[in-house]
């Protein structure tokens, strides 16, 4: 049996907060969160749950080539905009929740519209 103490309790709930709200949003979104979702998984090639400036060259010419600009290449100034607009934490590499940020954003600019709701576990 278990025994966990309320301050194990609410440390534990501080560190997995994340995990107990997610945002969902509207289909039309989601769709395309899901497709950057799986870029974002390809080119984290080591598995670390981020993405490094070598990483991000693919992800980038991926994301162009599903706006149907197929034989775009990023020059190294490219890469490093895109990592200072993604990289919110400066830490010098992008997560998925920066990632999807900035997906979100750019849908917003592109006047799609972004409905979101909370749903707690």
């Amino acid at each position: 049996m278990w025994i966990i103490n309320s301050l194990s309790i609410r440390i534990w709930r501080r560190k997995s907060k994340k995990s107990w709200k997610k945002t969902q949003y509207n289909p039309e979104v989601e769709r395309r969160l899901d497709v950057a979702r799986r870029l974002f998984q390809k080119y984290d090639t080591d598995g670390s749950g981020f993405l490094s400036e070598n990483e991000v060259v693919g992800l980038i010419k991926d994301t162009y080539a599903e706006m149907g600009m197929k034989n775009y290449t990023p020059s190294t100034d490219d890469v490093k905009i895109w990592l200072q607009m993604s990289d919110s934490n400066q830490d010098g590499t992008v997560s998925l929740e920066e990632y999807e940020d900035l997906v979100i954003k750019s849908l917003q600019k592109a006047g799609i519209k972004v409905e979101q709701q909370r749903i707690v576990f």
